[in-house]
């Protein structure tokens, strides 16, 4: 019995003192609608979105957007990681879209530039492991930033430079840029 009372009372004490009531909580609400509508030589992908990700004190709302890809058909997979989009196409060329809506002022400054191999890394890691994807060092890759908005563009060719960079970037339509709101109480 006194056993009992004491474990009782670790986990009570536990329970008691821990800090998940100062926690914030957060709620989705709708859902994402995304669509790819293909062309004649390229596709466009359009991100929707009316979900709302509601904290204690603020909204996290992400962007509309719609950017052209290459044809759908060179399309292999994409992977979806929240509000988070990478595209795999044939010959291991990829194109990943980031909206850290919280970290872009602090990390990243916005333009267009060439990245690492290792730098590739980092950014896909969220991803997880890629088996099929390889990271490749004898090809190009690029990292362009718009505010919240982050595309990389990895394992590219200079014949694939015109397609996978120079296109998706002229048509890139931002219809609602990403923000956090202060809830009103």
């Amino acid at each position: 019995m006194r056993r009992y009372i004491y474990i009782s009372a670790i986990i009570l004490c536990f329970v008691g003192c821990s800090s998940y009531k100062s926690m914030p909580s957060v709620v989705y609400r709708n859902v994402i609608q995304e669509s790819i509508k293909p062309m004649n030589d390229y596709c466009i992908y359009h991100f929707f979105s009316n979900i709302k990700g509601i904290m204690d004190e603020e909204e996290r709302i992400p962007a509309n957007y719609q950017i052209c890809f290459p044809p759908k058909r060179l399309i292999k997979y994409y992977l979806n990681l929240d509000i988070n989009r990478c595209f795999f196409f044939t010959k291991s060329r990829g194109i990943a879209i980031f909206q850290d809506i919280q970290d872009w002022k602090r990390v990243h400054t916005n333009g267009f530039r060439q990245i690492s191999k290792d730098s590739v890394d980092s950014y896909l890691s969220p991803f997880g492991d890629f088996k099929e994807i390889k990271i490749k060092e004898d090809k190009n890759h690029y990292l362009y930033v718009d505010n919240e908005i982050r595309i990389v563009f990895y394992n590219l060719s200079q014949e694939d430079y015109h397609s996978f960079v120079e296109l998706p970037l002229k048509s890139l339509k931002i219809e609602r840029r990403g923000e956090i709101r202060i809830r009103k109480q």
